[in-house]
C-alpha cells in the first residue's frame, strides 16, 4: 500500500511541476486514448442514418460535380464541403468506406477539441487542473456517441470553443482570428451568426469605446465578411439563397428529411414547453460525468466576480438560445446543449480545486480519473446503439425491397432502404440512384383509415410495422395496435413476419387489400 501511495505521490509531484511542453505531451496521450475509444465503438458495418445521410449525399454530389449541388438546402453546408475534399480522393468504390471516412473524420475532430478546451481551462486553472478538464470533456459519453454519427456538432464545437478561447485573450490579433472563426462558425450552422453578439459586447467591454477601438472593430467585421462572403456568394449563385439570412427569414415550419420521408419538429412555437424541456435536458446531460462536481462548482464559480467568468457565461447564454428555440418546437435531442460542456468542465474544476486541500487528495485525484473512465464506458455500453439490432434492420430492408413497392415510413429504420440497391459502383450522384420505394410520411395521421385513404392515391401498397420497442415515441398508436392485434384488420394480409426466421428485430409486412378496405369503410 505504501508503494502505491509513493507512486501516486511521484505522479502528483510531476503533475504539479508540468511545463507547457509536458502538459501537451500528456494532452496528446489523452487525445490518442480518446481516438481509440471512439474507433472501438464506431459501427463500421452500418450505413449512416438521419442527418448524417444528408451531409453525406451533399458531400458526395459536391465531390463529383466540383461545385455546390443545387437540389439541397443551401444552409449548414460547410461540414459537407469539408467532407467533399476527402471524398474527391476516390479511394474506394464501396459506399460504406466513404461513410466510415465521414465518421472517422468526425471522431478525430471531436478528439482534437480537447486542445482548445485545455487552453480555455488554463485561463482559469493550472496545467494539472486543465488536463483534468480536458479529460472530463473527451471522455463524456454523449460527445463520444455524437462524434460517431458523422454529423455537424464536432466541428461546430471545435470552432466555437476556439472562438471563446481567443476572445479571452488581451491580444487584439487573436481577436481578429476570433471574428474569422465566427464566420466559419456561421457557415457550419446558420445560428452560429449569434456569436457576433457576445464577441461585440466583450470587445468593447475589454477595449473600451474609443476611435481606435471602433476602427479596430471595423477591421474585425471586414475579416468576418471576407471569410463569410465567398461561401455565401457561392450558395447564392447556385441556389438563390445565402443559407444564413435567408434561412432566418424563411419561417420554416416542419423540418422534413428528404431521404427518409419523416417529419420532425413542430410548426407551433411553445416557449413554456421549450423552457421546461431545456431545464429537463440540462439536468439529464450532466449524467454521468458532471453531476457530482457541478453543484458545488457553481457556487464557487459565482462566489467571486471575474471578467473571464462573465465572458464565458455570456457566450454560454447566447449559444444555448438555439437549443431553447428547438425545444420550443418540440425537438427532443440533447445534442443542442453539448456546447455547454466546456463551461461544465471549468465549473467542475472549481469543485476539484476545493477538494485539493484534503489530505489524501492524491488518491482522490486518481480515483476521479478512474471514475470518469469507468462511468463513461459503462454509459456507452448501456446507451450505445444495439449493433445487432441495427444490422438486422439493414438485412430486413432486403426483404422489404423484394416484397413491396410503396410503404409507410418507419423512421429511423426505414433510412436503410436507400442503400440496399447500391453495389460497389460508387461514387455516383444521388439522383443517379434509382428510387426503390415510395416512402410515405405517416406521422401526421391519427387513424389507419385516414392514412390508407390518402395513401391509395400516392402509391401505398404495403404497411411495414415493427414492434418498436425503441421507437414507441416515433410510432403512430394505430400502427402499434395493428402489430399487436393484426387479426382485427381483414383488409391487411400479413406476408412476412421476421419472428418466423428468428430475428430479434420484430417486423411484419402487410399487403393492403383496397377492395376489402373499401368494404370496411362502407360499413
Amino acid at each position: 500500500m505504501s508503494n502505491i501511495k509513493n507512486h501516486i505521490n511521484n505522479i502528483d509531484s510531476k503533475i504539479n511541476d508540468y511545463s507547457l511542453s509536458k502538459s501537451l505531451f500528456f494532452l496528446f496521450i489523452i487525445f490518442t486514448v480518446g481516438i481509440i475509444i471512439r474507433l472501438y465503438y464506431l459501427p463500421f458495418d452500418l450505413p449512416l442514418t438521419l442527418d448524417a445521410q444528408n451531409y453525406f449525399w451533399y458531400a458526395n454530389d459536391m465531390s463529383i460535380l466540383k461545385t455546390i449541388p443545387t437540389e439541397y438546402n443551401s444552409h449548414n453546408n460547410l461540414w459537407s464541403s469539408f467532407l467533399s475534399l476527402f471524398f474527391s480522393l476516390n479511394l474506394s468504390n464501396n459506399i460504406l468506406d466513404y461513410m466510415n471516412m465521414q465518421r472517422i473524420l468526425s471522431s478525430i475532430i471531436s478528439a482534437l477539441t480537447i486542445f482548445p478546451v485545455f487552453f480555455l481551462c488554463k485561463k482559469f486553472f493550472s496545467n494539472k487542473y486543465s488536463l483534468l478538464g480536458s479529460f472530463f470533456f473527451i471522455f463524456d459519453p454523449r460527445l463520444i456517441m455524437n462524434s460517431l454519427q458523422g454529423i455537424i456538432e464536432p466541428i461546430y464545437f471545435l470552432v466555437g470553443i476556439s472562438i471563446i478561447l481567443f476572445s479571452l485573450s488581451e491580444n487584439k490579433k487573436l481577436y481578429y482570428i476570433s471574428f474569422g472563426l465566427a464566420a466559419i462558425f456561421s457557415l457550419i450552422r446558420y445560428e452560429g451568426l449569434l456569436i457576433l453578439i457576445p464577441l461585440t459586447i466583450i470587445y468593447f467591454w475589454k477595449f473600451q469605446i474609443t476611435k481606435k477601438s471602433i476602427l479596430t472593430y471595423s477591421i474585425c467585421i471586414i475579416i468576418f465578411l471576407s471569410v463569410l462572403f465567398p461561401m455565401v456568394d457561392a450558395r447564392t449563385q447556385a441556389t438563390g439563397q445565402d443559407g444564413i439570412i435567408s434561412h432566418f427569414l424563411s419561417n420554416q415550419k416542419l423540418v422534413s428529411n428528404t431521404f427518409t420521408g419523416n417529419e420532425i419538429g413542430n410548426d407551433r412555437f411553445d416557449f413554456k414547453n421549450g423552457l421546461i424541456n431545456s431545464i429537463s435536458f440540462l439536468g439529464w446531460i450532466t449524467i454521468p460525468i458532471w453531476i457530482i462536481f457541478l453543484p458545488y462548482g457553481i457556487f464557487q464559480y459565482f462566489k467571486k466576480f471575474e471578467q473571464k467568468k462573465s465572458i464565458l457565461l455570456l457566450f454560454s447564454m447566447i449559444l444555448v438560445l438555439p437549443a431553447l428555440y428547438a425545444y420550443s418546437r418540440d425537438f427532443q435531442e440533447t445534442r443542442y446543449l453539448y456546447i455547454l460542456f466546456p463551461l461544465f468542465s471549468i465549473i467542475s474544476l472549481y469543485s476539484i480545486q476545493k477538494v485539493d486541500k484534503i489530505k489524501n487528495f492524491k488518491i482522490i485525484f486518481s480515483l476521479i480519473i478512474i471514475g470518469i473512465i469507468f462511468s463513461s464506458i459503462g454509459w456507452l455500453e448501456y446507451k450505445w446503439i444495439d449493433e445487432e439490432y441495427e444490422k438486422e434492420a439493414f438485412v430486413l430492408s432486403l426483404k422489404i425491397k423484394d416484397m413491396t413497392s410503396g410503404i409507410n415510413s418507419f423512421y429511423p429504420e426505414s433510412t436503410y432502404l436507400q442503400f440496399i440497391n447500391l453495389d460497389k459502383k460508387f461514387p455516383k450522384l444521388k439522383n443517379e440512384i434509382n428510387s426503390i420505394h415510395k416512402l410515405l410520411p405517416i406521422s401526421q395521421y391519427d387513424t389507419i383509415e385516414k392514412f390508407l385513404l390518402d395513401g391509395k392515391e400516392k402509391g401505398l401498397t404495403h404497411l411495414v410495422i415493427d414492434e418498436s420497442q425503441k421507437q414507441d415515441n416515433l410510432r403512430n398508436k394505430f400502427l402499434i395496435e395493428i402489430y399487436k392485434n393484426e387479426n382485427k384488420y381483414n383488409f391487411l394480409n400479413k406476408i412476412y413476419d421476421s419472428n418466423d426466421e428468428g430475428f430479434n428485430y420484430k417486423l411484419k409486412i402487410f399487403e393492403i387489400d383496397y377492395t376489402l378496405f373499401n368494404q370496411y369503410m362502407q360499413k
